[in-house]
């Protein structure tokens, strides 16, 4: 009975990752979730929540049997997302693992100063997942996790991400979309439902539907509420500041779990208005891509460009 209900536990999870990410990210999650799984079981195991030997055998189990440590590494990250979608972790579940993730990595990578490097890295999927999992407390929130959403599932350069209009998006009445390619020779690209709700909720928020998506906002506080009006569109300069307050939002109430201050500050360093075009790059080179179809994928103007992101990759 327990068996059973544990895996009640990992379909609910994962089909509430469906609904939160789009079709290539949740066949990455929902891959190495069964892989992480059947291992657990094997091992007589509970697979979620985990405990953090139960992880760190698992992990230490793929590197023996010769998996390369970006995958290993793609692997622990999408163990962490999988637990941000459940519910009722245990009291300090997320600092047990972080410490686990810290000692393990130390392990593997022995050159400090890259471990450090591999740690922020690795962290960067878990806090964008945190900054998603947000509810809007206002108007601010309601554009910066719309904008978040879009970035995520489209990986979209600073310039075109504040770019976007509202007649390039298109969503379909089963809750997912697809924002229109920059270039001719791009496929159009998938929204998951996550992303269109939050869409949508803007849509009514701003009261519009036509032209650039993502406006400055300027606030005026009358006496009983705060009143927000639409200015011009956003810079490019503006997307880290929003990533890093949505990141510094995601720390104060708790989903970052216990981080030291200075382990938070160089977190917040790397986090820039690149790091979603990372973790798009990322998700492609998980699936097998090769440098040509990167190039298209990305609107990158050579496979140079291409190359970066793999060896970046591969560092991790």
């Amino acid at each position: 009975m327990a068996a059973d209900r544990h895996r009640q536990i990992e379909d609910a999870i994962l089909l509430r990752a469906r609904e939160t990410h789009t079709y290539f990210g949740f066949e990455e999650l929902r891959a190495d979730a069964q892989l992480f799984a059947s291992w657990a079981r094997n091992h007589e195991r509970t697979v979620v929540p985990a405990e953090p030997d139960t992880v760190r055998s698992f992990l230490k189990s793929q590197i023996s049997s010769g998996e390369e440590r970006d995958a290993v590494a793609r692997m622990f990250a999408n163990i962490m997302r999988l637990h941000s979608l459940a519910s009722d972790l245990p009291e300090g579940w997320r600092d047990a693992m972080q410490s686990m993730a810290n000692e393990s990595l130390a392990e593997i990578i022995l050159d400090p100063q890259a471990a450090r490097d591999a740690r922020l890295s690795h962290r960067i999927p878990f806090c964008f997942e945190a900054m998603l999992s947000m509810d809007a407390d206002n108007t601010q929130d309601v554009r910066d996790l719309a904008l978040l959403g879009v970035a995520v599932d489209t990986g979209a350069s600073r310039s075109r991400l504040v770019a976007v209009r509202w007649e390039e998006v298109s969503w379909h009445v089963s809750g997912v979309g697809a924002l229109q390619a920059a270039s001719h020779l791009q496929e159009p690209i998938a929204l998951c439902r996550r992303t269109v709700a939050a869409l949508r909720a803007w849509a009514r928020e701003s009261g519009a539907d036509s032209g650039k998506i993502f406006r400055r906002l300027h606030r005026a506080s009358s006496q009983d509420d705060q009143i927000w009006t639409l200015g011009a569109s956003l810079t490019p300069q503006s997307v880290p500041l929003i990533y890093r307050r949505l990141l510094e939002k995601a720390r104060a109430i708790g989903l970052l779990g216990t981080i030291a201050d200075n382990e938070f500050v160089a977190l917040r360093r790397h986090i820039n208005g690149h790091s979603t075009r990372g973790l798009y790059a990322r998700r492609l080179l998980s699936e097998g891509r090769n440098d040509g179809e990167i190039m298209i994928a990305m609107g990158l103007k050579s496979r140079i460009q291409a190359r970066r992101y793999r060896k970046a990759f591969a560092a991790c």
